[in-house]
């Protein structure tokens, strides 16, 4: 059965990522593609083992742990702080860009740096869903570095000082990724907090300087390493750290340090432990950097599936009425975004087929996604159990695919050349190749689970599961909802 919701279980925060559980613990595991049933080979297990790096940071293995590279949600273990721009850098990011034409929606949409203008929502369809939004980069590169790690600063260095240039350039590039910073506080420096701290308080104050005090930070950062804070108060380093932000960032040094400062006298309720103005900032992290367009520092991700009558509710209410209310709300507008997630449900294998149809159509029209998933929540009933179980897969697709031209204006055929499985084996004998989409999909699966999403609807706010939001929520309940949570 579908729930419709799903209770919050422990913090899904590690390291100061709060948006999603991807944030390593430990050594990450490269593992080989193979399905549930096959048995592993001896050449499989012994690819099951961590990582290697060339540079071990003190107390850690810094290329994973630190300087981690996540490539549309896997890590990438080529991408080391040694790399050279002109040996691996462009190259590769070339040919690794545009050898798919996947165009998942982002997951961080509104948190990320970009190399183009943000991308904004069209207007509303007849049904109050929104008509379209653009998904010009279907890519993203998610970097987490430390700023009081050597290795970090190196990765740092090239990415920012040699390759966003390079990219920029490149508009084919530049409309293919977004590159996302991450913070990775690293709790055996106490230091890395501080500056971390330092940093959020910039993004507070000045978001389109944030890079220039990055910049500053990791040239600096031997200023911040153990020695060099050991003999000062926490509050002397928040000086500091407020000093280089005036000169660097061009913020006030009296504002950073006030969101930074630590009372040494107890709070009104007798609490001596309640951090600093910026504390919910280093927890959750809403507050990502991008290098141009609008900042809004709240994501509304939700986790529907097509074929679930609670999902239909809830984007029925989202999509048709709430999203709506914001685009007439300046305030709300400027604070969130809402981001569809696809959460396919395996009990139902028409589920897996439905999702597939609009991952077509995402390639094929990324503006109408939309109309097409309203009209798929419509017409769900058509794709239960009942109503698929006496044809064939390929004539389900077909169905789809007239669906979606009747919907989203792309052309029938073109959808289902997309979709169709093949009855003849593939050049190599292979006979489970799937479709043109089934790796569009695979990442799909995989951003649900490393999410941790089990049911549908699931919605998240700033990547924290949010257990009391109801698919039966009406208007009302959403913008209450919505005005405690955003409010400036």
């Amino acid at each position: 059965m579908h729930a419709s919701r799903q209770p919050s279980g422990g913090s899904p925060i590690e390291g100061g990522h709060p948006i999603s559980t991807m944030a390593p613990k430990g050594v990450r595991l490269r593992r080989r593609a193979r399905c549930s049933g096959e048995p592993r080979s001896a050449a499989v297990q012994s690819s099951l083992r961590p990582t290697r790096t060339s540079s071990p940071c003190a107390a850690a293995r810094c290329i994973k742990l630190v300087c981690c590279c996540h490539w549309n949600l896997a890590v990438h273990p080529l991408c080391s702080s040694t790399t050279e721009i002109n040996r691996y850098t462009l190259p590769t990011f070339g040919k690794t860009i545009n050898r798919s034409a996947m165009a998942l929606p982002p997951k961080f949409a509104g948190h990320k740096l970009t190399f183009t203008s943000a991308a904004t929502p069209a207007a509303s369809s007849g049904d109050g869903s929104p008509s379209g939004l653009s998904f010009e980069q279907p890519h993203t590169l998610e970097v987490y570095l430390d700023y009081v790690c050597p290795f970090s600063a190196k990765l740092y260095k090239t990415l920012f000082g040699s390759v966003a240039p390079a990219m920029r350039q490149n508009p084919a590039w530049a409309r293919r990724l977004q590159v996302v910073f991450r913070h990775q506080v690293q709790p055996w420096h106490p230091s890395s907090t501080l500056t971390h701290e330092a940093a959020l308080a910039v993004l507070r104050l000045a978001p389109a300087r944030f890079f220039d005090f990055s910049a500053a930070l990791f040239a600096a950062q031997k200023d911040y390493f153990d020695v060099g804070v050991v003999g000062e108060t926490r509050n002397a380093t928040y000086r500091r750290l407020a000093r280089l932000a005036s000169a660097t960032a061009g913020v006030d040094e009296d504002d950073v340090f006030r969101l930074l400062a630590i009372s040494d006298k107890p709070a009104e309720d007798g609490s001596l432990n309640t951090g600093n103005a910026v504390t919910v900032d280093l927890k959750l992290a809403v507050k990502m950097a991008r290098l141009t367009g609008v900042h809004q520092p709240h994501t509304l991700e939700v986790y529907l599936d097509y074929v679930c009558p609670f999902s239909a509710k809830l984007y029925k209410t989202l999509f048709g009425s709430v999203a709506p209310a914001m685009r007439q709300n300046p305030a709300w507008a400027r604070r969130l975004q809402v981001v569809f997630r696809h959460q396919v449900q395996p009990w139902h294998p028409s589920s897996t087929l439905t999702h597939e149809a609009a991952l077509a159509v995402l390639r094929l029209a990324p503006a109408r996604f939309f109309d097409f998933s309203a009209a798929l929540f419509a017409a769900q009933k058509d794709y239960f159990d009942v109503g698929v179980v006496g044809e064939t897969r390929n004539a389900t697709y077909r169905r789809l695919a007239r669906l979606a031209s009747a919907t989203a204006g792309v052309d029938e055929d073109d959808v289902f050349r997309l979709l169709a499985i093949s009855d003849k084996p593939a050049e190599d004998g292979s006979l489970n190749t799937g479709n043109a989409v089934t790796v569009d999909l695979k990442l799909a699966v995989k951003m649900a689970r490393l999410t941790g999403v089990h049911v549908s609807p699931t919605v998240l706010l700033d990547g924290v599961v949010q257990g009391d939001v109801s698919s039966g929520w009406t208007l009302e309940q959403w913008t209450e909802w919505l005005g405690a949570n955003i409010a400036e």
